[in-house]
């Protein structure tokens, strides 16, 4: 256990596992954290910024706290307000394995999914999203924009606790951190249709079997559709199924017998009629020949906008009854 308690004005970076988070009572600091193997709780805190993954994350008694999320479960807010949430977007060399440490599935993350214990009368939310747009680096300060922006000798009387203090300091810009969603090991996600950032967005589900490799390859996929510009990434889910689930969901016999193999990853994206379904298709294929992926049949595309939302969303009610029998 790891608690923020009393900060104020005060730049955070936590870049390790940690079993649960507690950050109470902190004013206008800005917080990054490693992987969080179970809850991070945030409570009375206001104006300050949080870029965390976990699997619970829990705020309450909160005013003006802007997160960049990655959360295997709902984010639950009480009695709270002004709450920002957007997507993680988030990298450094040790992350990937910290990740599978803490058992944090990079692509089960709901941060878009709050649920509010403490709703307002009227209708009016506590909470809203930034817009698709946004990016980590307006927000935060890598460890080296910090040092050198804020940090003023203190003329500290202690020698060696100076030097101990500029190891530590040195050794965390010397990391290297990046707030590139290309690099991010969370794919950037717009977290539903509404929130997309295109008009009447036209849906498209693939659908990632597992092989060798098979996450790598699924964000090989996913940065080759989303780097152009045609199309965006709407939500992600992993999970291990019986073959009878994936064959209710396609009704395939084929993509049935794949459900042996482990995880099946399910990718949603959406774009505009006439250019996703082609693009993701043709996406798919460059993969699979450039992977050299065997059976072809291990990555599938479903380019019905209808068949295409059903079909994850039976993936995901699928997940979570698994997930509440277990």
């Amino acid at each position: 256990m790891f608690r923020v308690r009393k900060c104020q004005n005060t730049f955070i970076y936590l870049l390790d596992n940690i079993n649960t988070l507690f950050v109470d009572e902190c004013k206008n600091c800005s917080i990054i954290t490693g992987p969080v193997q179970t809850s991070l709780f945030v409570r009375n805190c206001t104006n300050c910024k949080i870029l965390a993954s976990c699997q619970q994350y829990r705020v309450r008694d909160c005013n003006s706290v802007t997160t960049f999320l990655a959360c295997t479960s709902d984010p639950i807010i009480e009695s709270s307000s002004e709450l920002k949430f957007a997507p993680y977007q988030f990298s450094y060399p040790e992350l990937k394995g910290q990740f599978a440490a803490a058992g944090l599935n990079v692509f089960n993350c709901m941060w878009s999914s709050v649920h509010d214990f403490s709703p307002n009368g009227d209708g009016s939310l506590n909470f809203s999203y930034l817009p698709h747009s946004e990016k980590v680096s307006d927000f935060f300060l890598l460890p080296q924009e910090a040092v050198e922006q804020h940090c003023v000798p203190t003329g500290d009387s202690d020698p060696d606790a100076s030097s101990t203090a500029a190891v530590a300091v040195q050794d965390l810009v010397n990391l290297k951190i990046s707030f590139d969603e290309t690099c991010s090991i969370v794919p950037k996600t717009a977290g539903s249709l509404e929130l997309a950032p295109i008009e009447d967005p036209m849906s498209v589900l693939v659908a990632v079997f597992h092989h060798p490799e098979v996450e790598d390859n699924a964000m090989a996929l996913i940065r080759q559709i989303v780097k152009t510009g045609k199309a965006f990434l709407v939500r992600t889910r992993s999970a291990i199924l019986r073959p009878e689930d994936i064959r209710q969901i396609f009704g395939d016999v084929t993509h049935a017998s794949h459900a042996k193999l482990g995880p099946v990853i399910f990718l949603l994206f959406c774009g505009a009629e006439g250019e996703v379904c082609q693009l993701c298709t043709d996406s798919v294929r460059e993969v699979v020949r450039a992977k050299a992926i065997q059976p072809q049949t291990l990555l599938h595309v479903t380019d019905n906008p209808v068949a295409a939302k059903r079909q994850f969303q039976m993936f995901v009610c699928l997940c979570d009854a698994q997930q509440y029998h277990t």
